[in-house]
């Protein structure tokens, strides 16, 4: 349609701002302008996010230019910050784009040939294609769509540091729990080595009762939460992981001797991380996990079967 074809070359001959000499755009923020890529084709990596930011002027614009291709990566993100909306995002590519599976993706995507929608990729916005369009199982465009959320609500055990079903018990040297009560319930067992700075110890009381319940249905929410970072093998050692719920191929989740694993909220102080394995977690000796950019212990979640 000539309405399509004349909005894609409005697009691509604006005069470009910002070249870029490698195709990914990858961990980049970008302010509005007009940006194109010396390889002609834009692309992300698995579990990346591309940041576009407005500084708070809701008419600011983007348009990416690319000669041939745009190919997003599994479970990659696009955020839009400070006032930026997705109207005002626009992808002129020359031949064909295609988004990965699971990825979140913004704007109006004019492609001269076709557009791919991996399984489960969002589109908030819109897309044409002068020749095909191809759409996978749950994949989804609508200029409402947004990020998966989820929310868990612990309710009554907000109080508690730790909560087991049967019983506690603490090694030779001393524990320490600086917020919080622990308990056991319906078991009653709680035996070894531990000090309170704040809170109670209860022993199948009312308060450990009522945590219990509200226990097992924070455990069905965050367990049967839809996965959408699926990796490929259980251990976490090096990883940059942003907001979104986690499952693996082998059910399990592992931390190696001394590694790291990074919780990036983005500068979102309600980002939330759901992990989900139907067997097992294990970190080993000097492990640790990061938290960094508004990342807060109490929005992060281990559903382990």
């Amino acid at each position: 349609p000539s309405d399509f074809k004349d909005a894609y070359d409005a697009a691509q001959d604006k005069t470009c701002t910002t070249r870029f000499t490698t195709a990914d755009l990858s961990g980049r923020a970008l302010f509005p302008g007009v940006y194109c890529s010396t390889p002609g084709t834009f692309t992300s990596a698995a579990f990346s996010t591309l940041v576009l930011d407005a500084q708070n002027n809701t008419d600011a614009v983007w348009i990416f230019q690319a000669a041939t291709t745009l190919i997003t990566g599994a479970r990659s993100r696009v955020i839009l910050k400070n006032g930026a909306r997705y109207t005002n995002v626009f992808w002129a590519i020359g031949t064909a784009a295609t988004l990965g599976k699971s990825s979140y993706f913004v704007g109006t995507i004019l492609a001269l040939t076709a557009v791919t929608f991996d399984d489960k990729s969002v589109l908030a916005g819109r897309a044409f294609a002068r020749t095909s369009m191809k759409f996978n199982t749950g994949s989804l465009v609508s200029p409402f769509a947004v990020t998966t959320g989820v929310v868990i609500d612990i309710d009554r055990c907000a109080e508690f540091s730790t909560l087991a079903k049967t019983s506690i018990t603490f090694g030779e040297g001393l524990t320490v729990f600086t917020n919080g009560s622990i308990g056991v319930s319906p078991g009653t067992s709680i035996s070894g080595n531990y000090e309170l700075n704040s809170g109670t110890t209860e022993s199948n009381s009312i308060k450990a009762q009522d945590c219990a319940y509200d226990l097992g249905t924070a455990f069905n929410s965050a367990s049967t939460a839809t996965c959408e970072y699926y990796l490929s093998n259980s251990e976490l050692k090096g990883l940059t992981l942003s907001p979104g719920v986690y499952c693996t191929s082998d059910g399990a989740f592992s931390l190696a001797k001394l590694a790291l694993v990074t919780l990036d909220a983005e500068n979102d102080v309600d980002a939330v991380w759901v992990f989900q394995t139907s067997t097992t977690l294990t970190t080993a000796d000097f492990s640790s996990m990061i938290l960094v950019n508004g990342a807060l212990s109490k929005n992060v979640y281990w559903a382990i079967g």
